[in-house]
């Protein structure tokens, strides 16, 4: 009898993995977003067009309940040059990594318990170890996993947020121009003693 399963939360894209359908010798997905979510998409992350967005994923179980699910994305983008606002395409082709755990299977992860009991004799400690992301999976919602969602957060981090086209560059400078105006037309104040002492 299979267990009530909580929804995923909606998203523009959603790709659900059933933890249950990850065969021990793993799991092999090609993905693909289609159309009208990278409309969606491209409003969210704030681009003129997204054009392309796939992946060739992998995904892997491992002790304690955990899944690792690795590969690499690849996505096509339109942005605003940030200094002529003219268009400017970029490819993004980057691997991507993250773990995932059910507890709503009844199996306990191990890197959790060790987890928790490392927060409690820590305690009283000025530090603690930040966990590597194997040892600290990301909980699964009623034993699924979005995978359309996972790309979009790592594409997200990948987006360049000051895009330029070739050859065009922006010089920042501390000084406002209209400040540089003024303080040309402003005396030097040694030289407005020198005149104050020539008129004494």
């Amino acid at each position: 009898m299979s267990r009530r399963r909580e929804k995923l939360p909606a998203s523009e894209w959603t790709h659900a993995l059933d933890l249950e359908t990850v065969e021990p010798a793993g799991l092999e997905l090609h993905l693909a977003a289609p159309e009208e979510a990278r409309e969606d998409l491209a409003r969210r992350l704030e681009i003129s067009s997204l054009e392309r967005l796939e992946a060739d994923l992998k995904a892997l179980p491992r002790a304690g309940g955990v899944f690792h699910v690795c590969g690499r994305f690849r996505a096509k983008i339109i942005q605003e040059c940030v200094v002529t606002t003219d268009p400017v395409d970029s490819l993004i082709e980057e691997e991507v990594e993250g773990w995932f755990v059910d507890h709503e299977a009844g199996v306990a992860s191990f890197a959790k318990a060790r987890k928790d009991r490392d927060a409690g004799t820590a305690k009283g400690n000025a530090e603690v170890e930040i966990m590597d992301e194997s040892e600290d999976p990301e909980a699964a919602i009623g034993g699924q996993v979005d995978l359309g969602e996972f790309i979009v957060q790592n594409l997200s981090l990948a987006i360049n947020p000051y895009p330029h086209k070739d050859g065009v560059h922006y010089d920042y400078t501390d000084e406002d121009p209209q400040d540089s105006t003024r303080s040309e037309s402003r005396k030097n104040p040694f030289e407005a003693l020198k005149d104050w002492k020539e008129n004494r």
